[in-house]
């Protein structure tokens, strides 16, 4: 279950609810880059999002969440960056880590048109591949921010 080529595959993978999950190709770690897009005809069963976004330009990202250790705890990663903050996951416990992003991570965000998070590979000796077990990205009208 590595990285995947194809976004449609990995955010399937990491929708809240989902059984799957992605584990990084490397053990050094691997890089998410969260944007948002206008959404499409939605899959049977599958809701990705709780809102439509019909011109993802009037949103910008203002939050995201990851959950770690519901797969395998064994195989959290050392850290956490977004937005090249550092997060230190707690080893062997399942958790949702929020990620709340300031004002000037936000207006990055804006600029760029992303949020990057990169997820370093396992806290294990031999440094094991790391599991991202779900990832929400939350969004806010930008007049609103």
């Amino acid at each position: 279950d590595g990285v995947e080529d194809s976004s449609a595959n990995a955010k399937r993978k990491l929708v809240t609810g989902s059984s799957d999950y992605i584990i990084s190709r490397s053990k050094e770690g691997c890089t998410f880059i969260m944007s948002l897009q206008p959404q499409t005809k939605a899959k049977a069963g599958i809701e990705s999002a709780k809102i439509k976004l019909d011109d993802p330009s009037k949103y910008a990202i203002v939050a995201v969440r990851i959950l770690l250790g519901t797969n395998s705890a064994d195989f959290t990663p050392r850290e956490i960056y977004v937005m090249g903050r550092a997060l230190k996951p707690a080893r062997q416990k399942k958790r949702w880590y929020d990620v709340p992003l300031s004002d000037e991570e936000i207006m990055l965000g804006i600029r760029c048109g992303f949020v990057p998070i990169f997820v370093s590979g396992g806290a294990e000796a031999d440094r094991s591949q790391a599991i991202i077990d779900s990832i929400e990205v939350y969004a806010e009208e930008r007049r609103k921010v």
